[in-house]
Parts: structure tokens; sequence; C-alpha cells
């Protein structure tokens, strides 16, 4: 008896539990199913807008100097005086004084030239003195001979008619020939003191030519700046001994300060499709100093005599419009360019985001609509496109994996 209550039990048990789960099956509420709802999707967008557009192409550079002179010594001698500008970074005005080479040697030289000078010119006015002399002394001589010469015919004729003796027509003949040979050494002494003019004429005219390089090498002997600008790589310092060529320093010119820009092929190809001039184009410059950005105006001024083997770049050179010796812009700055490029006509602007390929989608009664695009130029995260565009739609900016035409969404 009791085996079988054991039994029977764990099967009273299961047919309980099974009578009230279909008891609470058949009493459950019934659930009314809703339809299921279309998901609206959240998105940016931006409206179309035709226009033109010059996208700015953002390079960067290198100051680098427009003119840049060794300055050297012009005379030989030791350094007595430097400017308060000759040390390395050194800020120099036009006019201002580099170094002053001793005087000592040069002025020696130009008044040893100033006395050979005034030597050489007493001695041509001697020369030209005697040739006074001997042009006056032959002129009396040439009479003489004349005088001579009457005598000498009267002796002939006399001797013709028997009047003198053989001697006396002798004596006529020897006086006649004397008279000549003294005619004859007076010209050729005036020929000799004319050729003697000539030479020390000559020999002052050299000397002039030294003096006014004597002149000139004192002048020289104090070296100035030819224009304002930055001194460096400066090895000139009082007392030292220079000879003629020596380098003092390297004088850049602070007016002349130029950017010096690397354009890939792709970068120059588009600034030389549009056509336009490339020399003489403006452009913007920014150098950033520490928290401080300092902007500048230049204009291209010339493009590069090579192209890099490498990389088939094109150099640039564009001549900043700074402040000159008052600004802080040093060649060897690295910076910012911002150059204009070529201009498109009638093109939309929108943000990269908005692409997908060569597609983007307008919003037309809340669903999306695919519109086909080119992009002609990008400029930073914006892009500029020409396609089926219509100015007023919008255009969705919001990029998800789900995108697709008829897509419904909201603009938020």
């Amino acid at each position: 008896m009791t085996r079988s209550l054991r039994a029977i039990v764990p099967l009273a048990v299961l047919a309980l539990a099974a009578a009230a789960l279909a008891y609470l099956l058949a009493t459950r509420p019934e659930i009314e199913r809703q339809p299921s709802r279309e998901r609206l999707w959240p998105v940016a967008a931006v409206e179309v807008v035709h226009g033109d557009a010059r996208p700015v192409l953002k390079v960067y550079g290198e100051v680098v100097a427009g003119r840049e002179v060794e300055l050297r010594a012009l005379v030989a001698g030791v350094v007595a005086e430097t400017g308060p500008g000759l040390v390395e970074g050194g800020v120099v005005k036009k006019g201002d004084l580099i170094v002053a080479i001793d005087e000592f040697d040069v002025r020696s030289a130009l008044d040893d030239r100033q006395a050979q000078l005034r030597e050489a010119r007493a001695r041509l006015a001697e020369i030209e003195a005697r040739r006074r002399g001997h042009m006056q002394a032959i002129g009396w001589e040439r009479q003489e001979l004349d005088l001579l010469q009457r005598d000498f015919d009267r002796a002939t004729a006399l001797r013709a008619r028997g009047n003198v003796s053989e001697k006396f027509l002798d004596n006529a003949r020897m006086a006649l020939f004397a008279r000549r040979r003294v005619v004859v050494a007076g010209e050729t002494d005036i020929a000799a003191d004319a050729a003697r003019i000539d030479q020390q004429r000559a020999i002052i005219k050299r000397l002039e030519v030294q003096l006014s390089q004597a002149e000139r090498d004192l002048e020289e002997t104090k070296l100035t700046a030819p224009f304002d600008g930055f001194l460096h790589t400066v090895v000139a310092a009082a007392g030292k001994r220079l000879g003629i060529g020596d380098r003092i320093a390297t004088l850049l010119d602070a007016n002349r300060l130029e950017a010096r820009l690397h354009l890939s092929n792709r970068q120059f190809g588009r600034l030389a499709a549009a056509g336009e001039e490339l020399v003489g184009r403006a452009l913007r410059i920014d150098w950033q100093v520490g928290e401080r950005r300092n902007e500048y105006a230049a204009r291209i001024e010339r493009v590069g005599a090579r192209i890099d083997s490498a990389s088939g770049g094109v150099e640039l050179y564009a001549r900043i419009e700074s402040g000159g010796i008052a600004d802080l812009l040093r060649p060897g700055a690295f910076v910012e360019v911002r150059l204009p490029g070529r201009l498109y006509e009638k093109v939309v602007r929108v943000p990269e985001t908005a692409l997908h390929g060569d597609t983007v989608y307008a919003i037309v009664d809340g669903r999306l609509e695919a519109r086909t695009v080119a992009v002609v130029a990008r400029e930073g995260t914006s892009a500029l496109l020409l396609g089926d565009l219509v100015d007023g739609e919008i255009i969705v900016t919001t990029r998800f994996p789900e995108i697709a035409p008829s897509l419904k969404v909201e603009v938020r």
C-alpha cells in the first residue's frame, strides 16, 4: 500500500501542474498587435547654392633671403673700429658702419702719390719751358741762316767776276754749313722736347689714376652697409688684420625676404590649368610663433629654374611684404602659405561628408533621392561639385551605412 502511494504522488503533482498551465493559457488576456512603423533617420543637411569659387591651396614653405651679400675687406689692414651692429644677428641700416680699417698705410700711400704727382707736373713745366726756349732760339738761328745764305750767294757772284779770292768763298761756305748744323740740332731738340712732353703727360696721367685709387682706398677703409638688413656669419673683430677680399660677414636684405614653396605636379597643374598668369598672383603667408600668428601679404615673383628630379615638383618664389628690419621674420622660418587656385564657375560647395562616391542625396518630400555629381576640386573638408543639382535643394551631409534612395529622413 505504501509503495503504491509513493508512485501515485509524483504523477498527481505533474497532473496538477499541467492543469494549472492549461488554465493560465486559457485565461490569459489577448494583446492587440501594433503595425510596424517605418524608421525616421535624423540627418544634417545643407542647401544647394550655385556660385563661383576659387579654392585656396594650402602649402608650406621656407623663408629665404632674396638678396644676400658677402661683405669683404676692400683694403688690407688692421680693423681699428667695428660698428655696433657687427654681431651675429645684428640689425643694420643702409650707411651704418660695419668696420673701419686703420688708415695709416693707406694715407701714407696717398701722400706719396700726391708728392709724385706734384713732382711730375713740375717736370712737365720744366720741359715745356725748355721747349719754348728752343723754339725761340731756332727762330733766330733760321734768320742767321738766311743771312749767311745771302752772304754765300754774293761771295759766289763776286768770285765768278774775280773780285774775291777762293778762300773768301770757302769761308762763306763753311759759315753757312756751320749754321745749318746749328739749325738742325735746334730742330732735333724741339722734336725731343715734344716727345718728352708726351711722355711726361703719360706719367702724370698714370699718377693721377694711382692718386684716385689711393683716395678710393682711403674711402674704402670704412665699410658701410649697402642696404638695410641682418648680419650673420660674422668673422671680423677689432684688432684683426684683414687682407683684400677677406670675408667680414654676410648681409641679408631685410626688405627682400621671399617664401620658397614646393608644389607637387598635381598642385602645380591645378594652378597652371586655370590659364591665368602665375607670376604676380597674390597670396597670404602665416608664420606661427608660439601662440601668436603673424600674417603677411606676398606675391609670386618667379618660378624655380629647375624641376625636382625626385618628386617632379616645382618651386615658386614669392616676395614677402614684410616690415623690414623692424619685423621679426627671418630667413629659415617655416611658414604656411595660402595660394588662391583656379576659378570654378557655377559650382556647389558641400562638406565632404555629403559625398558617397559620385553620388549625393537630396531630400524631397522627406525622402532621399540620389543625385549624380562630379567633384571638380577639394578645399580642406569641402568639395566643389558639378552635376544634377538645383538651387534650393537640401543635400544630406550625414554619413551612415544604411543611406539609400527613398529612405525617410528628418533634418535636425
